[in-house]
């Protein structure tokens, strides 16, 4: 996935692992039309008016598709939630797996063969997304059934998440409740910060006189830990510091996307690199690279940032917000007295973008025979505090346990080689349900409540641009990226000006504004949900 949206979720092995979280083609032939489905609700189902009662005498077998990995726990958590579901709503469910690193080859088979599944995750930012699966006629429409089979997710979810999930005025997904701001940002070390006087990173001059203090005070160690993976980490660090800027989504050209010039003017819409503010930001990472803050082979090395970081060899590296709450308790276990701190580059601006609503969603397969007991099944694990626990945390006692304050922690004699268990469920999350990990970073509510005083609806939430006018462009664009891009944001391309120059110059022959006309074609009917 890219940048921060996607922003790839760490598959939970067990508990400690907690530590590590705090996120096509054609359809094929259709066995089941939306239609057929809606009148199976009718005939079988509880009405609105409750007339009737849901019709669960015959067992079925759900199936679900997930991303990550089996937990080693995995095999007993699902008999005894497969136990309970049988005797709620006579149901069973297998979970099938998208291991990460085949995400991108196996996770478009499952909508391009036309297989029968029941539930699979779906998001904005999943190649291919919520939106034009919906477009696609993948997914059942859900807003008759809603109502019907899942009664307390149809209550509980806003009226503006379910405005948001919706694709040509029908729901095609039921969302996440469960709150994430992802911006940006730089994991440091508060200790170093404490020594050399310093208050908390608030600007770019902040960070910049943190590292000189680091080459000046800390031998051998590295101010900036990075390699080229993280050059759409800086280019989000621009955008970020600069003004009113937005990233526009869903437009792949290597992350250095297209911004819009504000959420109240947002078809406006270019380039940065074509801007002043671009050219200073060149001038300023190449000083940042002759200095030394990060290492002469950063675009060549492979080395894990946060491995370096955790092993005192660096003294900062690019994460996002919810990756902080989670990796906290890690970088404490690594480095006890380092006092992890992170620095959200949107806090200087006041320009912090809510996680999209379809960012973590489920639907439901149009080929599914069984859509109305899928529906019972979510309302179960979203709402249900038993179910909640069972699916998303195993069994307390043997999986987990909660402390004095309610927080998670392992119990007694845990052993993570048996009795790891989480589950990667993101799509099924809920604020109200969720226990936080007790090694999470224990500022996190009032982390997101500093967020939610400024934070800004993403106005891109419902836009889905359809790529295919311009998909030898895009391909052209990431090319000249790869080549020149990526060696300006990192200070390694020569004289900035000279540089930044042929930058512009390239993109124009691969065809940036030819695609940029076309993000405007696509806006220009385009009406965010308020």
């Amino acid at each position: 996935m890219k940048m921060f949206a996607s922003m790839k979720k760490v598959s939970v092995l067990s508990l400690a692992a907690l530590l590590l979280v705090s996120s096509l083609t054609g359809c094929g032939g259709a066995k089941a039309t939306p239609k057929e489905n809606t009148q199976q609700a009718s005939s079988n189902g509880n009405t609105q008016s409750g007339k009737s009662k849901v019709d669960t005498s015959k067992e079925v077998n759900l199936s679900m598709y997930l991303w990550g990995s089996a937990s080693v726990d995995n095999a007993f958590v699902m008999e005894t939630l497969n136990k309970r579901l049988k005797e709620k709503i006579n149901a069973t469910l297998e979970i099938k797996y998208i291991p990460w690193d085949a995400i991108a080859t196996k996770y478009p088979l499952i909508f391009a063969s036309g297989e029968a599944y029941d539930l699979v995750y779906t998001s904005i930012t999943a190649n291919p997304t919520y939106f034009s699966l919906a477009e696609k006629k993948a997914f059942q429409p859900l807003d008759e059934l809603l109502p019907v089979y899942a009664p307390e997710t149809w209550k509980k979810t806003p009226q503006d998440l379910w405005a948001d999930a919706k694709f040509n005025g029908k729901i095609y997904g039921i969302p996440s409740r469960y709150t994430e701001y992802i911006p940006g940002g730089l994991i440091y070390r508060g200790d170093l910060l404490k020594k050399y006087g310093m208050k908390p990173l608030a600007s770019l001059d902040d960070v910049q006189t943190y590292f000189e203090n680091v080459l000046k005070n800390e031998k051998g160690m590295t101010p900036w830990m990075a390699n080229s993976s993280k050059a759409a980490d800086l280019y989000g660090m621009l955008v970020d510091f600069t003004g009113t800027w937005l990233k526009v989504p869903s437009v792949d050209i290597s992350n250095m996307y297209l911004v819009a010039n504000s959420k109240d003017d947002i078809k406006n819409v270019f380039h940065p690199a074509f801007s002043n503010e671009f050219l200073q930001f060149a001038k300023r990472m190449k000083e940042w690279s002759d200095k030394g803050f990060w290492s002469k082979d950063v675009l060549s090395t492979k080395n894990d940032p946060s491995t370096e970081f955790n092993s005192g060899k660096g003294a900062a590296y690019f994460h996002h917000a919810q990756g902080f709450v989670g990796w906290y308790g890690n970088l404490l276990q690594a480095q006890p007295n380092s006092d992890p701190q992170f620095f959200t580059f949107g806090d200087a601006t006041k320009k912090v973008v809510k996680t999209r609503t379809m960012q973590n969603a489920t639907a439901f397969s149009v080929n599914s025979k069984n859509v109305e007991r899928s529906l019972m099944l979510v309302d179960l694990l979203m709402n249900n505090k038993e179910f909640y626990n069972l699916f998303h945390f195993g069994t307390e006692g043997r999986n987990y346990a909660l402390n004095g304050d309610g927080k998670r922690v392992n119990p007694a004699n845990f052993d993570a080689r048996k009795n790891g268990y989480g589950q990667s469920g993101w799509n099924l999350r809920t604020d109200e349900l969720e226990i936080q990990v007790a090694t999470d970073y224990p500022e996190r509510k009032s982390m997101n409540k500093q967020y939610d005083a400024f934070s800004i609806k993403d106005p891109f939430s419902n836009f889905n641009f359809d790529s295919k006018n311009v998909a030898s462009e895009l391909a052209a664009v990431n090319q000249v990226n790869s080549q020149i891009g990526v060696q300006i944001l990192f200070g390694k391309a020569g004289d900035p000006e000279a540089a930044v120059e042929s930058y512009r110059s390239k993109l124009k022959a691969a065809g940036i504004e030819k695609i940029i006309a076309e993000v405007k074609k696509q806006l220009e009917n385009y009406q965010p949900v308020k």
